[in-house]
């Protein structure tokens, strides 16, 4: 079975974060999220998979693990996706892709002041459209002045080599004007 086959590689490989996930990912069917049973067993999973690789980056053992980490606990709980990448992020700093993961965790959970700052501090590490368009999104969602989201926007325009009449970046601007 495919779960066996998982098992016997966890075995040869028990450091490795992208295989744990794709065992946790096989306890929760893909039906609406499963039981608390199975849920509770997916997050243990991953639990003791931290407490025997504690103080390593989850990146270190295999590139991108933290964030299909953060991905997947966003699926089940949002607090412990936002915990999960926060504890990342004192392994891993300098991690862009970490930072825009935190923004986009903290915007799920509200706290728009610390998804904006995570926001910022990945556009200063490395401009790109995505983060462009989400730092528009947050000012206005955060309700921002009208100046600020509409700076924001232009921004994210001439980053991705756009228009200010894109579709997520007038939403931004509709969304500040309400």
């Amino acid at each position: 079975t495919t779960r066996a086959a998982l098992d016997a590689l966890s075995a040869r490989l028990p450091d490795d974060p992208a295989l744990t996930l794709a065992i946790a990912r096989r306890l929760l069917p893909a039906r609406a999220r499963g039981s608390r049973l199975e849920t509770g067993a997916a997050l243990n999973l991953l639990q003791e998979f931290r407490r025997r690789t504690a103080g390593v980056a989850l990146d270190d053992l295999r590139d991108g693990s933290a964030v299909a980490w953060a991905d997947f606990l966003s699926s089940i709980d949002t607090a412990q996706a936002y915990e999960h990448v926060r504890a990342e992020l004192t392994l891993s700093p300098a991690s862009v892709e970490l930072w825009r993961k935190l923004a986009e965790v903290a915007q799920q959970i509200g706290k728009f002041d610390e998804a904006i700052e995570a926001a910022q501090t990945a556009s200063r590490m490395l401009p790109d459209p995505d983060t462009a368009r989400l730092l528009a999104r947050l000012y206005s969602q955060r309700g921002d002045d009208i100046e600020r989201v509409r700076a924001q926007v232009a921004e994210a325009a001439r980053v991705s080599g756009t228009t200010p009449d894109e579709r997520p970046l007038a939403l931004a601007l509709a969304r500040a004007l309400v």
